[in-house]
Order: structure tokens, then C-alpha cells, then sequence
């Protein structure tokens, strides 16, 4: 039986796969800049997923820190984007 954090961090490998993904189309079509964006969501969705493994594991203090880094990616990246 394997432990709840573990999908969490099976989440977390897929979503770096998917803002690698966005990375290399960004590269190759850098006109479509809505890919970077999605990449940073990609980026903050994995920070997400590792903050839920270190809070099902009752690990307060990096799930906080983790939060906190993926909202600010978000906004930031957000404002970025379209600023």
C-alpha cells in the first residue's frame, strides 16, 4: 500500500512534464507567448501538488511555503503576461 503523498508527487513529475512541454513549444513558436503563461501555471500547479504531499503528511511549514510560492507565481505571472 502506498502512501497518500505518493500521488500527490506522481502530480507534481506530470505537471513539470507539461511546463517542460510548454517550454519547448514556447522555443519553438515564441510568438505564441501564451505558452510561457501556461508554463508558469504549469510551474505553480506543481508547486501545489508538492505542497498537498508535505500537508498529508502533516508537514505544515512547507505546504505553507509551498502555497505561498505558487499564489505569487500566479499573480506575478499573471500581471506579467499581461501587462
Amino acid at each position: 500500500m502506498q502512501h497518500p503523498s505518493q500521488k500527490f508527487n506522481q502530480f507534481q513529475l506530470i505537471m513539470l512534464l507539461v511546463a517542460f512541454i510548454f517550454g519547448i513549444l514556447f522555443f519553438i513558436r515564441p510568438g505564441f507567448s501564451f505558452f510561457l503563461l501556461f508554463l508558469v501555471y504549469a510551474l505553480a500547479g506543481s508547486f501545489v501538488f508538492e505542497g498537498l504531499a508535505h500537508q498529508s503528511r502533516n508537514h505544515m511549514p512547507p505546504f505553507i511555503i509551498q502555497m505561498i510560492r505558487a499564489g505569487l507565481l500566479v499573480i506575478f505571472g499573471t500581471i506579467l503576461f499581461f501587462y
